[in-house]
């Protein structure tokens, strides 16, 4: 039996071990094998299959009959990393397999777990499936992108109309658990995957949850520094073990963020960097510098028009490109990237891990501008208009406002939440369907770094979500963890200039507070 993405690999003549070095497959099929994938036994005889690349912590109780993988980067709730030794304590703590999924959901990183065990075999994934898992419903095949998954050629999925395009890189997204592939589905982030039933049930936010806040600044504070504390238990373990690490510094408010909440780290991050190509990210560049000298930290600035050995041949730029397409899971015959971000990702010394900012943005409530912003004022989070969110999902261009089909999977998916988080549903939009759909296989194809967010974690995200979203987009969260943090980088200029507008027209916090009347 052989995988379609091997069929793929061997008519590009490409390195199959290579390009999938950061995916699994788990599998009961009789005779199953990937190429260059070292296979696991777990309980009920399911084989998980795992890459080269990817790292794994296996720990297994014989007398309970219960099997645990861990695959990725994890930190768990306490700030341990999550290794073999380490799982083997959490497994041996833990009195049930309920009770070892509990507290392995609360890890923060880029990872996904396995638990086989009596009458439980789920596969959970970690807050914003940075590491995907795709389901086929005909052989009950889990893997982590499309042709992983499947034996042939795709089936184009016609039921989610945008499927093709989508999946073709064509402008639209997919969303709702959809895949280009009518027989495989997507496990979307907070939900794990039932081996037994072949379905997904969400599992965080918990049922009893009450995201609402009474907002006040001792509030926001105290949420807050649950996040700093959070932030460095998370990133002191991964910096420390991982090698290289990269953190990448730009004018943007992801980075700068990162940046401060490892100020305790900096002396043992490998590499800060920057690209400046063009216009845009040469300014970007510009304040990097100015973010590095005011640290005292060197910065490598990479110019992929100017430095000739960062050149590649366009027959290896285009032999990656292809690479990552199929990796990704991507259908048909995509447009070409352009070949400067493919250039910018070569650069980088191979391996470790590089640092991202994904699920930081949760701080700027970017998923909601402005439409999702006046809706949660006028209703302080009580209503979600399903045509507000369709059109907040950016699945094409005209949104699907005024079909039934995106509309009414609108509404099923709101509904899977709980009612005490359903006031900020715009925020789980962007983890379960954005990040899902699409971060997670994008990075599943960059296989020349293991990237990743240390924000990626439930705590944070919980604690940053409760705060209502007009003062996250308005930078007030931003610049309270800049103080509490980094306070040196907090006036640095950004490099959009409707960030640093913001922050001179905005009222000041005191006042802002002050308009919010009642629970939010």
């Amino acid at each position: 039996m052989t995988v379609y993405a091997e069929h793929l690999i061997a008519q590009h003549e490409l390195n199959f071990g290579k390009v999938f070095s950061q995916q699994y497959v788990l599998s009961k099929e009789a005779s199953f094998a990937v190429t260059s994938f070292a296979p696991h036994t777990l309980q009920n005889d399911w084989v998980l299959h795992v890459g080269r690349g990817l790292e794994m912590a296996l720990a297994t109780d014989r007398r309970a009959g219960i099997s645990v993988a861990v695959l990725g980067l994890a930190v768990d709730a306490n700030g341990f990393f999550i290794d073999t030794p380490h799982l083997q304590l959490l497994l041996d703590r833990a009195k049930s397999p309920g009770a070892l999924a509990d507290t392995l959901e609360m890890a923060a990183g880029r990872y996904i777990f396995v638990i086989t065990a009596p009458d439980f075999n789920r596969v959970y994934l970690d807050p914003s499936a940075m590491i995907p898992a795709v389901y086929n419903r005909e052989t009950g095949r889990v893997a982590a992108t499309l042709y992983l998954a499947i034996d042939d050629a795709p089936v184009i999925e016609r039921e989610y109309s945008l499927a093709e395009n989508a999946g073709s890189g064509g402008g639209a997204r997919l969303a709702f658990g959809y895949t280009p592939d009518a027989r495989v589905r997507r496990v979307m982030a907070n939900h794990y995957f039932d081996l037994d039933a072949q379905q997904t049930v969400r599992h965080w936010p918990k049922a009893d949850c009450d995201w609402r806040m009474e907002v006040t600044e001792h509030g926001i504070r105290e949420r807050l520094d649950r996040v700093v504390q959070r932030h460095k238990q998370v990133m002191k373990p991964l910096i420390s073990r991982q090698s290289p690490s990269i953190l990448p510094i730009t004018g943007g408010a992801d980075s700068r963020l990162l940046l401060a909440f490892a100020k305790e780290l900096w002396g043992d991050i490998d590499l800060f960097c920057v690209h400046a190509n063009n216009a845009n990210t040469r300014r970007d560049s510009g304040i990097a510098a100015q973010l590095a000298d005011i640290a005292g930290l060197d910065l490598v600035r990479y110019n992929l028009r100017k430095d000739k050995s960062l050149q590649k041949r366009p027959k290896l730029i285009r032999r990656v490109d292809i690479s990552e397409r199929i990796a990704e899971g991507m259908i048909g015959d995509p447009e070409p990237q352009g070949p400067l971000k493919i250039l910018e990702r070569l650069a980088l010394p191979a391996g470790g891990v590089l640092i991202r900012g994904q699920v930081t943005s949760i701080s700027k409530a970017v998923w909601w501008r402005q439409i999702g912003i006046n809706e949660f004022k006028r209703t302080q989070g009580t209503e979600q208009s399903a045509k507000i969110g369709v059109k907040l999902l950016m699945l094409n261009n005209p949104p699907m406002t005024s079909d039934s089909f995106y509309l009414d999977h609108y509404d099923a998916w709101v509904q899977t939440i709980p009612t005490g988080a359903r006031c900020r549903a715009l925020d789980l939009m962007g983890l379960e369907h954005f990040y899902s759909h699409g971060t997670g296989p994008l990075f599943s194809g960059f296989y020349h770094n293991f990237y990743m967010s240390p924000s990626c974690d439930r705590l944070i995200i919980e604690n940053l979500s409760q705060i209502p979203p007009q003062l996250r987009a308005d930078f007030y969260v931003n610049d309270l963890l800049m103080e509490a943090t980094a306070p040196e980088l907090r006036d640095v200029e950004y490099t959009r200039a409707i960030d640093n507008e913001i922050r001179v027209r905005r009222a000041p916090l005191a006042e802002a507070i002050a308009q919010i009347k009642g629970p939010q």
